[in-house]
């Protein structure tokens, strides 16, 4: 038989221990710690309104363990609560609140944007126009599609099928920002770079890069630089000749102990209120101002070249031999009484200056480096088949090439 007071007994220490343990169970789900993460994009390091958020949420009683970071312009905060991040948020004083929007909110993480930075937002520009830019500026800043600010500075925004760029052109610097944004919508990085400087002496050097590295052994160095190489010059693009250009040279070598050394340089052409028209592969181991023409301007003849003769305006223009073999052969006849010549699209006797002119039926052609100033014969004609104007250059002593004008120029008269 069993004793009643012992079952009795028996059923008081397990509702007792049930009891307890749903009590428990209740103190641990009081005391459970949610990790919280805050960011505030488009802020700078010392911003006082964060700040104050720190010091808030620090003086909240349910928060431990705050922490902040910063980070291309973006602030951080991180902390442990028994609240979660919406509660959390909703238990600041409405004094810190007013200083911030909040863009997403969930269980762990709140991302804000300061009301400055979101009053600072690209506007929609109804002019679409600035004289000033439009004609003091080589780039295309006659049109864009909105403005920001940047501590002050308003920079206009150009959107492209891979983002928005933001321009600054003031007095003959141009000035590009690029904002990196996250999935949240939260800016993470700021990158400024200036492009063009036009109101400084030739041979000027910016934005230069001169650095090493050694990454698990592998020693690179990298170095880079851009250098104002000629300005208000005449430039031909595809047929269509540009005044008032700018050339800037961007020089880069970059090596390491495994992949060795790779090394390039390369003329951009800017036109006045135009911007980019075009760039030009040249020897890196030359002058970048080797192959500039400049309008207006014959450039000095070596002693050593014995030329004779005169710079013919007619012939000034670009000349091409399409060989049947299916190779092209290519005269460049610039108005300063320089030239180019091409095999394809490779520069011949690259690193050279070389010469023309124009010496009755014969043309004197002379590169620094060649031993002898060379006697062609020369004739102009108009090719047959086109119409165009042609020249015909003796190449050999026994072979003649036909070159066809591709200027656009009209047929000799006879």
């Amino acid at each position: 038989m069993v004793n009643p007071m012992k079952k009795n007994s028996q059923f008081f220490l397990n509702g007792s221990f049930f009891a307890l343990l749903l009590f428990c169970s209740h103190l641990c789900g009081m005391a459970q710690s949610n990790s919280i993460n805050v960011a505030v994009g488009g802020i700078e390091y010392d911003d006082p309104n964060f700040s104050l958020l720190k010091e808030s949420v620090q003086k909240d009683k349910t928060v431990t363990a705050v922490k902040t970071s910063y980070d291309n312009g973006t602030a951080k905060l991180s902390c442990t609560s028994t609240h979660k991040a919406p509660e959390l948020w909703d238990a600041l004083p409405q004094a810190i609140k007013q200083y911030f929007k909040v863009t997403t909110i969930n269980d762990n993480n709140i991302i804000l944007v300061t009301k400055a930075a979101e009053s600072s937002t690209v506007k929609k520009n109804t002019t679409a126009s600035n004289a000033g830019d439009c004609s003091n500026c080589y780039f295309n800043m006659c049109k864009y599609d909105g403005t920001k600010s940047f501590q002050g500075m308003i920079y206009k925004a150009v959107n492209y099928d891979n983002g928005t760029y933001y321009y600054n052109c003031d007095n003959g610097v141009l000035t590009s920002k690029v904002i990196t944004v996250n999935g949240y919508g939260v800016t993470t990085n700021i990158t400024t770079d200036t492009i063009l400087m036009s109101n400084v002496p030739i041979g000027t050097t910016w934005h230069v890069i001169d650095n090493e590295t050694d990454f698990f052994g592998i020693k690179g160095y990298n170095h880079f630089k851009y250098t104002l190489v000629a300005k208000g010059i005449s430039k031909t693009i595809k047929g269509k000749t540009y005044n008032d250009v700018l050339v800037v040279n961007a020089y880069r070598n970059s090596k390491d102990n495994i992949t060795g050394a790779d090394i390039s340089s390369v003329n951009n052409f800017y036109a006045k209120s135009i911007g980019f028209i075009g760039q030009e592969n040249v020897d890196p181991n030359t002058d970048p101002a080797a192959t500039i023409h400049t309008p207006g301007k014959v450039a000095a003849l070596p002693a050593i070249s014995g030329m004779q003769g005169v710079i013919d305006p007619d012939l000034v223009g670009t000349w091409v031999d399409a060989d049947p073999s299916g190779f092209t052969y290519t005269y460049k006849f610039y108005a300063d009484g320089m030239f180019e010549t091409f095999v394809g699209s490779t520069l011949s006797y690259s690193g050279s200056k070389c010469f023309w002119r124009l010496d009755g039926a014969y043309l004197n052609l002379y590169c620094t480096g060649w031993p002898r100033l060379y006697r062609q014969e020369f004739k102009k004609k108009n090719d047959p088949v086109s119409g165009k104007p042609a020249v015909v250059i003796q190449f050999n002593d026994t072979e003649y090439r036909t070159y066809i004008s591709e200027d656009g120029k009209a047929p000799w008269k006879k």
